[in-house]
């Protein structure tokens, strides 16, 4: 195996792994007035159908919430494989390509 090309540290980087938008139609169906889990979900996608009438006619009162929503992902600088780390005799390594961890006070400092 050729080690030349081997990092020999690596620290953990946070990254932007997908974005969704939540749209909660709470305020116009309420969960207790429906027995079943099924029956609130069929009146859930009727809500979803007012919405989309909603904004092609914008001209509702209804409360509707917005949420856009980031989830991250912590990966390895190195390898840019998902972060997982080994600790060995008290030092941490990369658990992928076994570059051994800097200090992570920037990483805490991003979050």
């Amino acid at each position: 195996m050729n080690t030349e090309n081997l990092p020999t540290s690596c620290t953990r980087q946070k990254i932007l792994q997908d974005v969704e938008v939540l749209i909660d139609l709470s305020g116009m169906v309420w969960p207790r007035y429906y027995k079943t889990k099924e029956q609130y979900a069929k009146e859930l996608d009727g809500a979803a159908k007012e919405l989309e009438d909603f904004l092609r006619d914008h001209r509702s009162q209804d409360r509707i919430g917005l949420d856009v929503r980031r989830k991250y992902l912590d990966i390895c600088s190195a390898c840019q494989s998902e972060w997982e780390e080994d600790v060995v005799e008290g030092k941490k390594y990369c658990a992928n390509c076994g570059a051994m961890v800097e200090d992570e006070k920037h990483y805490a400092n991003s979050l």
